[in-house]
C-alpha cells in the first residue's frame, strides 16, 4: 500500500496512513468527508484552497498521535507549517485520501488528475490576479490607485 508523507519546515516527517477511525475524526474535527472530497469539486477546492485553519485541523487530526510521540503541542505543530509545507501537505492529503478510498489503479489515476487540477487552478488564479492588476494599473478598476494630487479637492462649504 502506498504511503503519503510530507516534511514540515522543522524537518519533521509526517506520514498519512488513513484508517476507518480517521474518517470519523476528520468529519467531526475538521468537517471533511473523505467519501465525497474526490468526487465533489467544490469540496475538493474548499479543502485545498479554502480555510487554512480548517486544513490545519485536518492535518493535526491525522497526525496527532505522531506529534504527541515527539512531544509537539498543536501550536508547535502549526508553527512548522510555512507555504511549502502547506503545498506538500495538500499533495500528501490528496494522495492519502485517494489511496484509502480508491482501488490501486483508480487511486493512481485520481492522484494524477488531482495534480493536474491543482496546476490548472493555480494557473487560473494567476491569470485572474494578473488581469485584476492590469485593470488596477490601467485605471479601469473602480478603485484606482490615482495619486492624491490627481484627485480634485472638495468644494469649500457654504457655511
Amino acid at each position: 500500500m502506498p504511503v503519503a508523507k510530507f516534511m514540515d519546515r522543522s524537518g519533521n516527517e509526517w506520514v498519512l496512513e488513513l484508517t476507518v477511525g480517521d474518517l470519523t475524526r476528520a468529519r467531526v474535527h475538521a468537517e471533511v468527508n473523505f467519501g465525497t472530497v474526490l468526487t465533489n469539486m467544490a469540496e475538493l477546492d474548499g479543502l485545498l484552497y479554502g480555510d487554512l485553519e480548517k486544513f490545519g485541523r485536518l492535518i493535526w487530526t491525522l497526525v496527532e498521535k505522531q506529534a504527541e510521540k515527539i512531544g509537539l503541542t498543536p501550536e508547535q505543530f502549526a508553527d512548522g507549517f510555512d507555504k511549502s509545507t502547506i503545498d506538500a501537505a495538500r499533495l500528501a492529503v490528496m494522495d492519502a485520501i485517494a489511496d484509502f478510498t480508491q482501488p490501486l489503479e483508480t487511486a493512481a489515476e485520481k492522484k494524477a488528475a488531482i495534480r493536474g487540477l491543482m496546476k490548472a487552478a493555480d494557473r487560473a488564479m494567476a491569470a485572474k490576479i494578473k488581469a485584476a492588476a492590469s485593470e488596477m494599473w490601467n485605471g479601469t478598476a473602480g478603485n484606482s490607485l490615482a495619486s492624491p494630487e490627481s484627485t480634485p479637492a472638495p468644494a469649500p462649504s457654504a457655511n
